[in-house]
């Protein structure tokens, strides 16, 4: 009897433990997707990003502008899916509910065309297809300047952030996850490159010795024909020199000029009374 009771006792504790205590092992819903493509030749790699739950998805242009280096820095959760070749539909398992991810080609230089980058957020249901499209190669170039005094004749050390504009937004441009910095030579002469075409402006970071830092954004375009382009010309003001200021000497100067005045005065009669003398 006593035996039962000790048992029960057991049994009722456990119970309110089992209710009390939150699942260790919660479930995630998971899901799939279907990322359909066009047939190929040879096999395609596709590279996917996770991005985070919690902030706002990124620009698609601003990820488009990025090395697949540049991406991983931003969003380390990445993985790799190969599509073999001569098929078209690549099955990705297991992907979290509600999970987004940027989805690009690994970067390769000797395809004719490519997957146009997508961001795809994962459905609770099983049948959710991604028609992917293919595009051109993404196009970079180039786009010159010379930075000039207001004085006349070129300016060395202007320093310049590249930033893209996307629509409403701006951001800047990254080179091996650093901001992208370009600066003018003896000639005065710089050049962004290596860019994506599309719309960009420069922000003047450091100005030469001896000048003003500009304020005022310098907006250009990367586009086929930017490259030969005459270079944009950006002037900088040079700072305003300090005045000299004179010292005010009070009494002692009305004084000198008062001892000057005497002593002209002194002369003129001694020069007037020497020349009467001599008429006489």
């Amino acid at each position: 009897m006593e035996k039962s009771r000790w048992l029960q006792f057991i049994l009722s504790v456990c119970t309110c433990l089992c209710f009390l205590t939150p699942p260790v092992f919660a479930v995630t819903k998971t899901s799939s997707i279907t990322i359909r493509l066009e047939k190929s030749s040879e096999d395609t790699h596709l590279s996917l990003w996770s991005l985070p739950k919690d902030k706002a998805l990124p620009e698609l242009a601003t990820l488009f502008s990025l090395t697949d280096a540049d991406v991983t820095k931003q969003y380390p959760k990445v993985f790799t899916a190969v599509l073999p070749k001569g098929e078209t539909d690549l099955v990705l398992v297991d992907l979290p509910v509600g999970a987004s991810y940027y989805v690009r080609e690994a970067e390769s230089e000797h395809k004719e065309h490519v997957l146009a980058p997508f961001i795809v957020t994962v459905k609770a249901s099983d049948d959710q297809v991604i028609y992917a499209k293919n595009s051109t190669p993404q196009k970079r170039g180039s786009y010159p300047f010379v930075k000039l005094s207001s004085q006349g004749g070129t300016l060395e050390g202007a320093t310049f952030e590249v930033w893209r504009q996307s629509k409403d937004k701006a951001s800047p441009v990254l080179k091996k996850g650093k901001t992208y910095l370009v600066a003018s030579n003896s000639k005065g002469f710089f050049e962004v490159q290596d860019l994506p075409f599309g719309s960009y402006y420069l922000k003047e970071v450091k100005a030469p010795k001896g000048y003003l830092l500009s304020q005022k954004k310098i907006f250009f375009e990367v586009t086929n024909y930017s490259a030969k382009a005459a270079p944009t010309k950006i002037i900088n003001a040079a700072k305003t020199p300090p005045r000299i200021e004179v010292p005010y000497t009070g009494n002692a100067v009305m004084i000198i000029v008062v001892l000057i005045g005497f002593v002209m005065f002194i002369l003129g009669f001694y020069f007037v009374h020497q020349d009467s003398k001599k008429d006489s």
